[in-house]
């Protein structure tokens, strides 16, 4: 199948005899080839129609051939799109359409490289060609909680995608409900995730019904289905709805019941993991939470026991014992840090490990917070957070690593270190958000017949695209800068290691500050803090490192530098902290210290000051 999920940039090296097998041709154009010496790469496969497209060239283009002018005549793009083709830079040509490519719409490009570079006969043109993603609606039900005024209603909350940015209007025009909904609307950023909540969606007065959200008639394309269907329950049934497994961020395993429960009643033994240590029980409305062993989760398959005697609050039980066996991990592909830990002491490297299970690479990309910065990100996050990203950090890098070159066996966890200052030139101050994530081309994983295989030279050749690509989406305000195409992604084969649903953002992240300063702060009862700078590398106290508070407003509540105990007491009666700031040279470290932050004073022994 020559089909390409997402937007793909390809090795003209290597894939000589997939494009020519992909795309039909003109007689006039058969004797282009998808080959030119002087092209490194360019933009194929499908792609958002607010994508720029790129060729980009493996030398550069004399500087006295740079004429922006006569871009118009040497590349053509087909059918015509308002847009402008111009130099990014000598080696690379972009174009960006005004308004948008068509949907669904697949373009042809061609180049006439002979005034760039000495090219005759057939290297004189190149042509490539890409499709536009198509308008298409995928769901599925996102939580079931009983309305705060009716305990016969329920709030639904559904979650529908689409491949590309859509507007709120083309999206709630193309939806149907079944039956008369209070709906209310809220659409992310990038315009792909649509969130629809139902509310106090009355239960059944004659048993349980379906609720069916589906495509309406309309003119745009998009064929008429069901996209979510919700089975309403019963007033007076009272069953277990949805066992699900949330890792985080933090594990727990969460049980919906289709009515509210009895929050007086005693939960212990009633509801409870199979050989789990652990007897904690929260109960939240419909909804109760069981927290498993380390050791239980780790071994990837649980039981949870749900007794008859579980009450609800207006005095129903359940008809009947539920058991649901929950499959965690099945050796699946995979990617996880080691430690939680964000600073890390600076040497002449900044290596990361980390560990990867059926996977021959991943792609690592790297986003700097600015210093400037760090003070809008800690209003929001802990040092370990990585909320409203794109407000305060910029992509820098992007490269994929593969990890099958030293005869390792991919089945099982095998250990890996990234080395950022290969990547990067680490700035003093700043906080560096470490991604690691693959797709489906990166799996090892055995699919058979169904196996997808593209070469390393192919692999590395998009890396400069999707840098490209996803940095300019850092501009664009928009809440993530990856970008799927959610048309072919099917919710019930998301588990499926040999289907392109399963590697749906696989994505694991890791922020990391590169310091020898760490801080504890110690908050008194007077105003005042205290607050002990040691060196992480020898846990020798740390003197001359000059402390700040700041409140959340970002402004300088305190200031002082610490002593030979590596201690300074800051005055804080002129307002509450938020964060504070160390600095010794070029060295920085952070430190929250709000309410949901600060330490006690009485939960250290600081009686030697």
């Amino acid at each position: 199948m020559c089909m390409i999920r997402s937007i793909g940039l390809f090795c003209v090296l290597c894939l000589l005899s997939i494009l020519t097998s992909c795309h039909t041709t003109s007689p006039a154009d058969q004797d282009l080839p998808p080959y030119n010496p002087n092209v490194e790469a360019f933009t194929t496969g499908k792609i958002s129609r607010y994508s720029p497209v790129y060729l980009i060239f493996n030398q550069e283009i004399p500087a006295d051939r740079l004429k922006a002018d006569r871009l118009g005549k040497l590349v053509r793009l087909k059918p015509d799109v308002p847009g402008k083709w111009a130099f990014e830079n000598n080696r690379t040509l972009v174009f960006k359409p005004e308004k948008g490519f068509e949907r669904n719409t697949s373009y042809q490009v061609k180049a006439d490289l002979s005034e760039w570079f000495e090219a005759q006969g057939k290297d004189k043109w190149f042509a490539f060609g890409f499709t536009t993603l198509p308008l298409a609606l995928r769901g599925n039900l996102e939580s079931m909680d009983i309305n705060k005024k009716n305990e016969n209603g329920y709030d639904l909350t559904a979650v529908l995608f689409t491949p590309d940015k859509e507007s709120p209007e083309t999206v709630e025009s193309l939806v149907d409900f079944s039956e008369k909904v209070d709906a209310t609307w809220q659409h992310s950023p990038d315009g792909k995730k649509h969130e629809v909540t139902l509310l106090n969606v009355s239960a059944g007065m004659e048993g349980e019904r379906t609720l069916r959200l589906s495509v309406s008639s309309n003119k745009l394309g998009v064929e008429k289905a069901d996209v979510v269907t919700v089975s309403v329950p019963d007033q007076n049934d009272f069953s277990v709805y949805d066992v699900t497994y949330v890792s985080e961020p933090e594990r727990y395993v969460e049980v919906a019941f289709t009515k509210l429960l009895d929050v007086g009643q005693d939960m212990r033994g009633l509801a409870f993991i199979a050989e789990n240590t652990s007897e904690t029980v929260t109960v939240d409305g419909n909804k109760l939470r069981l927290y498993p062993d380390a050791d239980l989760w780790q071994k990837g398959v649980m039981n949870i026991h749900l007794n008859q005697g579980i009450r609800s609050k207006s005095g129903l039980n359940l008809k009947e014992a539920v058991v649901r066996q929950i499959i965690l991990d099945e050796q699946k592909p995979g990617v996880r840090f080691i430690g939680k830990g964000v600073i890390i002491p600076q040497s002449t490297q900044l290596s990361v490990p980390f560990q990867a299970i059926y996977l021959r690479g991943v792609t690592v990309s790297v986003i700097k917070i600015l210093e400037q910065n760090i003070g809008q990100f800690l209003q929001s996050n802990n040092l370990d957070e990585s909320g409203e990203l794109m407000r305060v950090g910029r992509l820098i890098a992007r490269k994929t690593i593969f990890l099958d070159e030293e005869g390792l066996d991919l089945s099982r966890w095998n250990t890996f270190a990234v080395d950022l200052k290969r990547l990067i030139e680490p700035e003093p101050g700043a906080i560096y958000r470490l991604e690691l994530s693959f797709d489906r081309p990166l799996s090892a994983y055995p699919c058979g017949n169904d196996t997808v295989k593209i070469s390393k030279e192919q692999i590395l050749a998009s890396d400069e695209i999707r840098f490209k690509e996803e940095s300019a989406r850092f501009d664009e305000g928009a809440y993530y800068y990856r970008q799927y195409d959610w048309s072919s992604y099917n919710w019930k084969e998301w588990n499926d290691p040999c289907s392109d649903s399963y590697y749906f953002n696989k994505v694991e992240g890791k922020n990391i500050l590169a310091t020898n300063l760490g801080l504890v702060a110690l908050m008194g009862q007077d105003n005042d803090m205290t607050v002990l700078v040691h060196n992480i590398q020898n846990t020798e106290p740390e003197r001359g490192v000059t402390v700040t508070a700041y409140n959340y407003q970002h402004q300088a509540l305190a200031s002082g530098t610490t002593d030979d105990k590596g201690q300074v007491r800051l005055d804080l009666s002129s307002g509450r902290p938020f964060y504070l700031i160390a600095s010794q040279g070029t060295q920085r470290s952070y430190l929250r210290v709000d309410n949901g932050s600060a330490l006690s004073l009485s939960s250290f022994d600081v009686s030697e000051r």
